[in-house]
């Protein structure tokens, strides 16, 4: 088992990583042979020779006092040529006079103080030298003159030597006969010199006339050079005191110079042996050397015994002069201290046991200090909560790191720490992690970071660079939590989050530490979290590989953050759930149940963001990336991503807030529910661009419902919208390619939508192109919509238009539907033209209830058709007659006066539905103007029928229809009040339907539409905002580009620093949008609860009305309470509606499937519900037998209790449209039952007991 332990190096001379090196060798101050013949010669009677004259007959030579002189043929060792100095004593009345000669040499290197220096010279003694006894000597000086000199005289008295530093003084009584070399002991200099002074001096003589010469060659005068100590650290230490009785330690000892090293290991206590006992080898520049030693355990120590090893060590330098060494001792003080319990710490590798508090206070127990833990590795286990208390800590390339359960690592305000190609590790249970607080810094690269509760937490004004690291089996890699500090908060970023794993294994989570909140399970909840954060980057570049999440249950979870995300590739994530669930209003209280999201992006609190997902891959997963906007304003650009076996693409789910999609471009996505879908409740979705994508429709595993794009309940006053140029696959044939539902002015080009596969259902009803209940100036526009399966056998439609009026459908195609182009209910002012039709059972379709308003050289072609007829209208002849479809005939020669409607079909009347006119028809789709032209708003024939009455309320749903007309003229008036100029009958309709239902619903629509809109000024605002922070977004990501290759040091730094200049604009920018939003946002609910008050109640008999009339109660009352999601009976309610049919519940049926739309994916069978095969009366709310029967729980998820009070014999359940689906025969005895509804459909069920008496109770139960 691991073990051994802690503590203290001391000593310990830092590591220096060595790159290139070369030894060190003595400097020359000084070298001379006297090689130089061209001094002057002697002409006086002095010694025979050249003078030493100093006229530079030697350079940097001149005499200092007498007549030196060079002498030649004096066979010196080196070359031929000597200096001969010479010296005399002469005695006058018993007074002895000396004489000599000395010289002067300037030192080719200065000397300054504190420099060793070591003479060598070779000097060859006359006898009468070694019976004189004078002494050669050697001076540094500075200054020192030549002495003048009289002829004829050679000698003079030695000079006094002021501020000179003897380095040698030879007596001449040490020296021998002939050439003998010097070698005079290193001497520290002890202050500045350029200068050396030898001469020869005698002392005084009991012989008159004493004389002595000597002949001196080769001076060499050297400095020591200066020497970098060696340098050691620990590179392994092996085995254990616990388990096992023997360490073993390897030194690793790296030089600068060429040296000798001799160790004496030693240890303490005695009963500690060491082998070797010695070791030494040499250390060649720049080089390093290992040196192995064994401590030996031989009598067992106790627990916590101090033990103490290291090693004396000598050092020699190769190349010193002055035979330089160095001592000290290495040495490291440990404990005894077994690990018992810790199974996962390494076999064989010892750590130091921290028990927690400051680092400076934990250097005693084995931490390293800052400088030294800079550069040499550390194994540190932490038992307790540690605080980083130095200005700046790194732990070094290869530590590792292992924390006890719920220990933290704190990196406090103005202090930093870094971790490079290092382990952070938990043990047996998870620990808390690394955070950093504000003003703190952490830096980890290429390092693992396991076993923690949140690897990292970020607090406000925190700093962050992580770069290239694997966080593996956290519950949170990177947790940024809403500390309530600011508003946004922030996370400086030097850099973007880039080259990071976050994944989980097959080993999963650790068990939590106790008190653990929440219990984290087995895989860990997501890679990335961030709270209030202004701006998080993660990713640079454009593949998606700058960072990868997987085998996690999110990839990155936000909530009033700013996202930029490129290059992620999420995939395999661990966690799922149901895809039909599009709302999560509970997970801004708590996130922790949040599974299968490549991306969910959160928005409340009339908060602002900006998310922007680009170039990354979405794999194995459930929704790619989901957007929840439950109040604010939220700009999303989802552009250049793609996806493999997803179930969802993007998905915005907007409440009491404002999204924006911005750009949802070039993105490459598998889907099996929805591919891009924008849904909206009770706030906005003013705008939104689709363009470029590629969506591909994979098997349907039985959705309610499936959709390539999919926008709802979009309307506002300034909304608009764009879908083109998308080429959209779907398998199922009861899924639409792109579908719009209550949307304003949206423009559908040049899509190619194809149904393909083998479904053989009969009954299916998708379309390439739907549309319903929507408002003004939508454009359908160069579309191709084609039908690759059996058509004859499904139900499917090219493009259909359902209660929509002002529509262009122009220059469209579709090919191979059962229908081409269908009509449902009042489509006024509706533009169906140059479409073609190919290969349908019916190219052209109104159904009973439609009607388009009159068609002129609409330009239409039918190309081929499998079935009976061309085109069929199914209405009587009113709605044929506001139905009517021009046709030159003369252009159309198919069509004749004898033969006008060739496969034209209208049953239920003679009235003729194409006619015959002379009017021009364009014969292209470039050619027609109408096409292309934007229309005024007007009053129409249809408008004028539905004021005047009569006709509308005819029928099986004439209350309704009527409804839906004067409804529709009231919204037209109410928008554009310049038409009741001069218009009596439409002056007395608005002046009738004042204080009426009509007028009511009207005002709340309008004033709940107009709740989340912006007036001009902050339109522009925003508008304005968006350009900069565009441009900044850009420049950022071109930096990143530049700093992503190689720069130099000086590149790198400015660089950074014009980063950092500008994602502080950035943030500058995000956080003043956050205050424009807060502000604009902060009087809505106020004024939903005028709305709420104006609204009142209506008494209506009418379905339709009060259906209207619910919801829009239902949207304001929780806009007025701020509220995301639904009371139990608000849903109810809304489900209710949702349930009924449209053609009698008019508008609100859909209003309110568009509402839980943005809650949840629900089907709705039309044709059942408006046509019930067991038509079933469900008894009325207020009635006294329906609370006898009751239902618990309700809602329900899997199983219901249903509970009576009296004798029964018989149970049955009901879908909303009567059909029954189970029965349950009962004794007269039983007062409740259990019914298993796990495998039933989501939606609203009756449940209907019949009591023996005869009478019967009923409940409603929402599944």
């Amino acid at each position: 088992m691991n073990v051994l332990n802690p503590p203290r190096l001391l000593n310990w001379l830092a590591m220096l990583l060595l790159t290139t090196a070369s030894p060190l060798s003595a400097q020359l101050l000084l070298q001379e042979g006297f090689e130089v013949e061209t001094c002057v010669p002697v002409t006086l009677p002095c010694t025979n020779g050249q003078l030493i004259d100093g006229n530079n007959c030697m350079p940097g030579w001149s005499p200092w006092f007498g007549r030196p002189a060079i002498a030649a043929n004096a066979s010196p060792p080196q070359g031929i040529n000597a200096a001969l100095l010479d010296c005399y004593v002469a005695e006058s009345n018993n007074i002895p006079a000396i004489f000599s000669e000395g010289l002067i040499a300037a030192l080719d290197v200065p000397a300054n103080a504190g420099d060793e220096v070591r003479l060598k010279f070779s000097i060859n003694p006359s006898n009468n030298y070694l019976f004189a006894n004078p002494t050669i000597e050697f001076f540094l000086s500075s200054g020192v003159q030549t002495i003048p000199i009289a002829n004829p005289v050679c000698l003079q008295a030695p000079p006094l030597v002021a501020g000179a530093q003897q380095i040698a003084s030879i007596p001449g009584n040490t020296l021998n006969p002939g050439w003998q070399t010097i070698e005079v002991p290193c001497v520290t200099v002890n202050n500045a010199y350029d200068q050396l002074l030898v001469r020869i001096n005698i002392g005084v003589s009991s012989n008159d006339d004493s004389n002595a010469a000597c002949v001196i060659d080769d001076i060499q005068l050297q400095k020591e050079p200066t020497f970098t100590e060696p340098t050691a650290t620990i590179t392994n230490v092996t085995g254990d005191l616990c388990s096992g009785d023997a360490l073993s330690v390897t030194y690793e000892i790296c030089s600068d110079e060429d040296v000798i090293l001799n160790f004496a290991p030693f240890a303490s206590p005695a009963s500690i042996s060491v082998i070797p006992p010695s070791q030494s080898a040499s250390v060649s520049s720049g080089m390093c050397k290992t040196f192995t030693f064994t401590y030996n355990e031989t009598t067992e120590l106790p627990l916590g015994a101090p033990i103490t090893l290291g090693l004396n060590y000598t050092v020699s330098y190769d190349g010193s002069v002055c035979d330089h060494t160095s001592t000290g001792t290495l040495s490291q003080s440990l404990e005894k201290y077994c690990f018992a319990e810790e199974a996962c710490l390494p076999d064989g590798q010892p750590f130091y046991a921290l028990s927690g508090g400051n680092f400076s206070a934990l250097l005693s127990e084995g931490l390293l200090p800052p400088v030294q833990a800079a550069t040499t590795p550390q194994f540190l286990y932490f038992e307790g909560d540690a605080v980083v208390d130095f200005a700046s800590y790194t732990f070094a390339q290869g530590s590792i790191l292992y924390f006890d359960e719920g220990v933290e690592l704190t990196v406090p305000n103005g202090n930093s720490l870094e971790g490079l190609k290092s382990e952070f590790n938990g043990c047996e249970r998870m620990w808390k992690g690394i955070t950093v607080e504000g003003g703190g810094s952490l830096s980890i690269e290429s390092s693992t970071v396991s076993g923690a509760q949140y690897a990292v937490q970020a607090l406000h004004n925190s700093t962050l660079l992580i770069a290239n690291n694997v966080f593996q089996d956290n519950y949170i890699g990177i947790y940024k939590p809403n500390t309530m500090t600011a508003s946004p908060e922030q996370v400086n970023q030097p850099l973007p989050i880039a080259g990071n794993t976050f994944e989980g294994t097959a080993a999963g989570l650790l068990p939590p530490y106790p008190g653990q909140a929440p219990a984290p399970g087995t895989s860990g909840l997501a890679g990335i979290v961030a709270s209030n954060c202004n701006l998080l980057e993660v990713g640079i570049g454009s593949t998606p590989n700058s960072n990868f999440f997987r085998e996690v249950r999110n990839g990155l979870i936000t909530f009033n953050t700013g996202l930029r995300l490129r290059g992620a590739n999420i995939s395999d994530l661990s966690g799922s759930f149901n895809p039909t669930t599009i709302a999560f209003p509970s997970a801004f209280a708590n996130f922790h149940n949040l599974r299968g999201h490549g991306v969910f992006s959160g928005l409340n609190d009339n908060s602002a963001a900006l998310v922007f997902i680009g170039y990354s891959h979405f794999e194995g997963l459930t929704r790619c990336t989901h957007i929840e906007n439950q109040s604010g304003i939220a700009t999303v650009n989802f552009a250049l991503n793609s996806s493999i076996d997803t179930k969802d693409g993007l998905i915005v789910a907007n409440h009491s807030g404002s999204t924006v999609l911005k750009e949802v471009f070039d993105n490459n996505l598998e889907f099996e529910q929805y591919g891009i879908a924008g849904l909206n409740s009770t706030g906005a979705i003013p705008f939104f661009v689709v363009r470029s994508n590629t969506l591909a429709q994979l098997n349907n595993n039985n959705y309610p419902f499936t959709v390539g794009v999919l926008f709802s309940n979009t309307i506002s006053p300034s909304s608009s919208g764009a879908v083109k140029d998308n080429v959209i696959g779907m398998t199922d044939d009861n899924g639409h390619g792109v579908s719009l539902t209550f949307v304003d002015r949206v423009e559908v080009e040049r899509n190619l939508v194809a149904h393909t596969g083998s479904s053989t259902l009969i009954k299916q009803e998708g379309a390439g192109i739907h549309l319903s209940e929507s408002g003004d100036h939508n454009n359908i526009r160069e579309n191709t919509v084609t039908f690759n399966m059996q058509a004859e056998r499904h139900n499917t439609r090219g493009i259909e238009v359902l209660n929509t009026a002002y529509t262009y459908l122009c220059c469209n195609t579709t090919d191979g539907h059962r229908t081409g182009l269908r009509f449902k209910g009042a489509c006024p002012d509706t533009r169906y033209r140059q479409n073609d039709f190919f290969d349908h059972d019916t190219g052209l379709r109104c159904e009973s209830d439609a009607v388009t308003s009159l068609q002129v050289h609409p330009g239409n072609e039918w190309l081929g058709s499998y079935g009976t007829q061309k085109a069929l209208h199914l209405g009587a002849l009113s709605e044929v007659l506001n139905s009517l479809y021009l046709v030159d005939f003369s252009t159309n020669p198919p069509m004749t006066p004898k033969n006008p409607l060739p496969d034209v079909s209208t049953p239920n009347t003679t009235q003729p539905w194409i006619v015959p006119d002379d009017g021009f028809e364009a014969g292209n789709c470039e050619a027609d103007q109408v096409c292309g032209e934007t229309r005024n708003p007007k009053l129409s024939r249809y408008d004028s029928t539905a004021v005047e009455g009569g006709y509308l309320e005819a029928g099986e749903y004439g209350p309704t229809r009527d409804w839906r007309g004067r409804r529709s003229v009231y919204q037209k008036l109410q928008a554009h009040p310049e038409l009741l100029n001069d218009n009596a009958l439409m002056t007395a309709f608005w002046e009738e339907a004042a204080n009426t239902p009509v007028a009511t619903v009207g005002e709340m629509e309008s004033g709940t539409q107009r709740l989340f809109a912006l007036d001009s000024q902050a339109e522009a605002q925003l508008a304005e905002s968006d350009v900069q922070l565009e441009e900044y977004l850009l420049s950022l990501a071109q930096i990143d580009s530049i700093l992503n290759t190689e720069l130099s040091p000086i590149d790198s730094i400015a660089y950074q620093a014009e980063r950092a200049e500008l994602r502080e604009m950035l943030e500058g920018a995000l956080a003043q949008r956050s205050g424009w939003v807060a502000d604009w946002y902060s009087s809505v609910p106020a004024e939903a609860s005028g709305l709420l008050n104006a609204g009142g109640a209506i008494a209506t008999e009418l379905q339709a009305a009060a259906n209207e009339w619910a919801v829009f109660q239902i949207l304001l009352e929780m806009t007025a309470t701020t509220s995301p999601a639904f009371s139990g009976e608000q849903w109810q309610t809304l489900l209710q509606i949702a349930q009924q049919c449209p053609d009698e519940g008019g508008k609100g049926v859909q209003h309110a499937r568009t509402v839980l739309a943005a809650y949840e994916s629900m089907a709705y069978d039309d044709e059942a519900l408006c046509n019930p095969e067991q038509p079933f009366q469900a008894p009325s709310s207020g009635s006294t037998t329906a609370s006898e029967l009751r239902a618990y729980p309700n809602p329900v998820q899997n199983s219901v209790t249903l509970q009576w009070q009296d004798a029964a014999q018989e149970l049955s359940l009901y879908r909303a449209d009567g059909q029954r689906v189970a029965q349950f025969n009962l004794q007269a005895t039983d007062r409740f039952l259990e019914a298993d509804l796990s495998t039933y459909p989501k939606g609203l069920y009756i449940a209907v007991v019949h009591l023996i008496d005869g009478s019967t109770q009923s409940v409603k139960v929402i599944k």
